[in-house]
C-alpha cells in the first residue's frame, strides 16, 4: 500500500516533536507525490508514531480504528482479518475488526498466526498501559525494519523515513554485494548499518521502561505439515485458493487481475470465477507480446472482461528521465526493487497515487519446484542440489571486489542451510529457500512498493502446507496448477502457456521491425518475448549513466572494482548505475522533477 510508517521510542537523548517529524517525512518523499499524504500522529509517554497513507481506490475496510481503550492500524491489511477476528468470512467489512483482531493477537498469538495469511503488519495501542505493539506475519513477508543505534530505537516500513529522525543511513558493502548477487538482501540483512529486517512472526512491545521482542515459531506448522496423499494435497491447495478469495473479496468494491499467459494467473482466474468474484482481467505488454496474445485467447474462451495495456512497459528514451526514475525507485524502495525494473518506476512521469485493488498470481511458484524444474530429471536435480550455492554465486558480477566473494558465499550458505533446522534436506531445501528467501525477501520488496492493495491468493498457509507435503521433484510438472485448471476450467486446458508458445514471440517481429522501417529504436523491439532489449538500452540510452558511474568515486567502488568494471560493465550495467545513484539518495540529493 502507499503508506509511510515511523514509530520511535522517546528517550532523553531522542525526543523529537512528532509534528516536525511528519513535516520532514513529507519533505523527504515529496518528489513521489503530487500532494503530500496527510499525517496521522499518536504519542504516549514512551513512544511517538507518524503515519502517512493513501487509501486504495475501491477499498472498503477501515485501515485505522480507535476506541476508548486504544487504536489499531494496518500497514499491510490481513486478508483474512474477519475470520481471524471471529467475525466469520463473507459479508461487509465491519468497524471494529482490526481492534478485535489485534487484541486477540495479543492474547492468542500462536493460534491466530498459524492460520493468518501473509503478508500483514499491524500496530496497536493500549491506552491504560501505554503499550504499543507491532506484529508481522508468520513468514515475515511484510516489510518492517527495526533500527537501533545509540539512544535511538525505531520501526519503519520505509528505510529512508529514518532520515526524518536525523539518521544518517550508511550502506554496508558486503550486504550490497550479496544483494547484487542474489537480487535481494538475504537472512535479516537490510543493506544499511544498524538496521535489521523483522524476522517471521515477531511481536514487539514498547512500553514505559521496557521493550520486549517475542518470536513465535509458525513456519514449522507450514513447512513440515502432516503427511498427506497426493490427491489430498491437490484438493487442499485448490480449496485454499477459493476460501482465501471468498474471505478477501468483501474488502473491496472492484478489483483487477494481473493476467498473463503464464500458469499462475490462469489458476487464479479460475479460482475467482469459482468463488463467484467479479474482476477485470488486465494484461500489460507491447502488441505481439506472447502474454498479450495468450491472455486474449483465455479471456475469449472464458468470457472474461479483458483489457490490454501497452503503457508503462518501456524505459524512458531520455537518460535524464532514467536517472530520475532510478533515484526515485531507490528513495521509495531503498534497493528492494527488482534490479531490472528500476528504470520502469513511475512511468510517464507519474506520481505515486492511491492505486486500486490488484489480484496477482504471485507465489504460485511455491508449489512448482522453482529451482528443481530447471533440470530434466530428478537424478540431475539432486546432483545439482550439491552445487546450489555455487549456482547462486554465478549471478555475482565478475567485477565485484574479490574480498566480498567468500563472505557472500557464506551468507548464501547460511540462508540455504536454514532449512536444516526444520528437518528439511535435499530438494526440500530448495523449496524452503524459495519460500524463506526469494519469496520472503525479494517478493516482499515488490509487494511493499506497489500503490494500492495487492492480493495474492497463493500466499496462504494451506497452499504452503500442500506444497511442502507433495514430493519435491514431482512439483516440476505443476500438478497443483494442472489439477485446479482442469477442475475449474477444463476448456482452458488446451490453450498453451507463454513458455510453450514459441510462435507468439516471432508473431511480434514483423519485417518492418526487423529492418527498422517502423521508426522504432533497435532497443525498443520485442526480444525473446520481452518488451525491449535491455542490453541494447544500456549500450545506448543508458550509456551516459554508466559513463557517469565509471568516471566517479563513491560507494559503488566499495562493492565493485573500478578497473574491472570499466572493462566488464556490460555484464551488469543496472547494478553499477543503481549503486552509483544510491549515494545521492542516501545524502538526500534525490533527482526529482
Amino acid at each position: 500500500m502507499t503508506n509511510i510508517f515511523l514509530l520511535w521510542r522517546r528517550t532523553t537523548g531522542c525526543d523529537p516533536d512528532p509534528e516536525q517529524v511528519a513535516a520532514k517525512l513529507q519533505a523527504i518523499f515529496a518528489p513521489l507525490f503530487e500532494d503530500p499524504p496527510k499525517p496521522r500522529i499518536r504519542r504516549t509517554s514512551a513512544t511517538a508514531m507518524v503515519h502517512l497513507d493513501r487509501v486504495p481506490r475501491g477499498w472498503r475496510a477501515p485501515l485505522f480504528e480507535e476506541d476508548q481503550d486504544g487504536w489499531a492500524l494496518a500497514l499491510d491489511y490481513p486478508v483474512n482479518a474477519r475470520s481471524s477476528a471471529g467475525a466469520g468470512a463473507g459479508g461487509s467489512p465491519q468497524t471494529g475488526t482490526l481492534l478485535r483482531l489485534c487484541r486477540k493477537l495479543q492474547g492468542e498469538p500462536m493460534l491466530l498466526l498459524k492460520e493468518m495469511a501473509p503478508p500483514f503488519s499491524l500496530v496497536w495501542s493500549n491506552s491504560r498501559t501505554e503499550e504499543i505493539r507491532v506484529q508481522n506475519d508468520g513468514l515475515g513477508h511484510a516489510q518492517l525494519f527495526e533500527y537501533e543505534r545509540g539512544s535511538l530505537w525505531a520501526v519503519t516500513n520505509r528505510v529512508f523515513a529514518l532520515r526524518a529522525l536525523g539518521v544518517e543511513l550508511e550502506p554496508v558493502p558486503e550486504e550490497w554485494a550479496a544483494r547484487m548477487t542474489l537480487g535481494w538482501f538475504p537472512l535479516n540483512l537490510t543493506g544499511y548499518r544498524g538496521l535489521r529486517f523483522f524476522l517471521p512472526a515477531t511481536q514487539v512491545c514498547v512500553a514505559p521502561h521496557r521493550l520486549v521482542r517475542t518470536r513465535f515459531e509458525i513456519l514449522p506448522h507450514w513447512v513440515t505439515p502432516a503427511t498427506l496423499a497426493r490427491e489430498e494435497c491437490l484438493e487442499l491447495a485448490r480449496h485454499s485458493l477459493v476460501r482465501q478469495i471468498q474471505d478477501a473479496a468483501p474488502l473491496w468494491e472492484k478489483a483487477s487481475l494481473l493476467f498473463s499467459g503464464g500458469r499462475d494467473s490462469r489458476v487464479i482466474a479460475t479460482a475467482l470465477r469459482t468463488a463467484g468474484v467479479e474482476f477485470l482481467a488486465r494484461v500489460g505488454g507491447a502488441a505481439g507480446n506472447p502474454d498479450v496474445i495468450i491472455a486474449a485467447r483465455l479471456a475469449q474462451a472464458g468470457g472474461l472482461t479483458f483489457e490490454a495495456s501497452q503503457g508503462g512497459h518501456l524505459p524512458p528514451a531520455d537518460p535524464l528521465e532514467t536517472h530520475r526514475r532510478i533515484s526515485l525507485a531507490l528513495l521509495w524502495e531503498a534497493g528492494y526493487r527488482i534490479t531490472g525494473k528500476h528504470e520502469l518506476f513511475l512511468p510517464r512521469g507519474e506520481y505515486l497515487g492511491r492505486g486500486g485493488v490488484k489480484i496477482s498470481g504471485k507465489h504460485g511458484e511455491i508449489g512448482r519446484a522453482f529451482y528443481a524444474k530447471k533440470f530434466g530429471t530428478e537424478a540431475e536435480a539432486r546432483r545439482q542440489e550439491e552445487r546450489f550455492i555455487e549456482r547462486m554465486m554465478g549471478s555475482m558480477p565478475s567485477f565485484t571486489r574479490r574480498r566480498w566473494k567468500h563472505r557472500v558465499r557464506d551468507l548464501i550458505a547460511e540462508a540455504y542451510y536454514a532449512a536444516d533446522s526444520y528437518g528439511l534436506s535435499d530438494l526440500a531445501r530448495q523449496d524452503f529457500f524459495y519460500l524463506h528467501e526469494r519469496t520472503r525477501r525479494l517478493a516482499s520488496g515488490s509487494h511493499s512498493a506497489k500503490a494500492g492493495f495487492v492480493f495474492a491468493p497463493f500466499m496462504n498457509p494451506d497452499y504452503i502446507r500442500a506444497s511442502f507435503a507433495y514430493p519435491s521433484y514431482e512439483k516440476t510438472a505443476s500438478p497443483f496448477h494442472e489439477y485446479i485448471v482442469a477442475t475449474h476450467a477444463p476448456n482452458w486446458a488446451d490453450i498453451p502457456y507463454t513458455s510453450d508458445f514459441e510462435a507468439a514471440t516471432h508473431a511480434g517481429k514483423g519485417v518492418g521491425e526487423e529492418d527498422g522501417s517502423d521508426g522504432r529504436e533497435e532497443w525498443q523491439r520485442l526480444t525473446d518475448g520481452k518488451d525491449y532489449d535491455s542490453m541494447r538500452y544500456w549500450q545506448t540510452v543508458g550509456r551516459p549513466l554508466v559513463d557517469d558511474a565509471l568516471g566517479s568515486d563513491g560507494f559503488w567502488t566499495e562493492v565493485f572494482d573500478p578497473d574491472s568494471a570499466r572493462e566488464q560493465w556490460q555484464e551488469a550495467p543496472q547494478k553499477l548505475v543503481i549503486l552509483h545513484l544510491l549515494d545521492d539518495v542516501v545524502e538526500g540529493r534525490t533527482f526529482g522533477r
